[in-house]
């Protein structure tokens, strides 16, 4: 049986950085960003939201490093604090044969040293893109289904506010790993406790039991990938109550 394969921050990091440096040098940094990123160079926010992430999680692997006492911050902060200093440095309608230059060599390397070690002292499982591509398609036709609903309006935007929340965490999984997906998780299933009285009408008991199927999978995704912490699933029993308790077994 194959092993599964742990997943830190620098990991993620290095995933990126290495897309990044296959990119053709003559290429606009923009363009060689939005391919990095999976998004279209026509959507500049998105680019941009992705440049920003990339700043955290270069802190993220940093703070990493920073939580271990038996790594030496000298030895494996050099190749973060000039990766880090390379993407400040850009310039987004310039070639990006300077900057893939600056990264190629020891900065990728060292990266990759961290990377390798980080991976060892995470308890982090990597979640296969299959299976989130998977979720992020059943989470498009849940917002249509529920934005369809003739439910009360209210409890309508929180839910379609929390699918979408959990969408986004799972196209940003690159960056922010499980966590995000997590926190969308507890956001999601926290909304129904506080949607109240809206969500236990009979009109919306279909809809919600949608919903609520949803976010049992984004459950298990987040179970899966952090199997040492599975206090989601509990939770959500207890707080949906018997209504819902088929679509959470299956």
């Amino acid at each position: 049986m194959q092993a599964e394969t742990r997943r830190s921050s620098a990991s993620r990091l290095l995933a990126l950085v290495e897309h990044a440096t296959q990119a053709s040098g003559g290429t606009a940094v923009f363009d060689v960003l939005a391919s990095t990123f999976g998004v279209e160079p026509s959507d500049r926010s998105a680019v941009y939201r992705g440049l920003a992430s990339l700043h955290v999680l270069i802190a993220e692997s940093s703070e990493a490093v920073s939580a271990q006492a038996q790594l030496k911050p000298s030895l494996y902060q050099s190749a973060l604090s000039n990766i880090e200093a390379i993407v400040a440095s850009l310039n987004l309608g310039a070639s990006w044969d300077p900057y893939r230059t600056q990264l190629l060599g020891a900065n990728l390397l060292g990266l990759q040293f961290v990377a390798d070690q980080l991976d060892r002292l995470s308890t982090e499982i990597e979640i296969p893109a299959a299976d989130l591509d998977s979720l992020r398609t059943l989470l498009d036709g849940a917002v249509t289904k529920v934005a369809a609903a003739a439910i009360d309006q209210e409890l309508q935007r929180v839910l379609v506010e929390k699918l979408e929340a959990a969408r986004q965490a799972i196209l940003d999984y690159r960056f922010g790993g499980i966590g995000g997906i997590r926190k969308a998780a507890e956001s999601g299933v926290g909304a129904v406790v506080l949607a109240g009285p809206a969500a236990k009408e009979e009109s919306a008991r279909e809809t919600v039991g949608v919903y609520l199927d949803l976010f049992s999978k984004v459950v298990d995704l987040v179970n899966k990938a952090t199997p040492v912490a599975k206090l989601l699933r509990p939770a959500m029993k207890f707080l949906i109550g018997s209504a819902s308790d088929q679509s959470i077994e299956q």
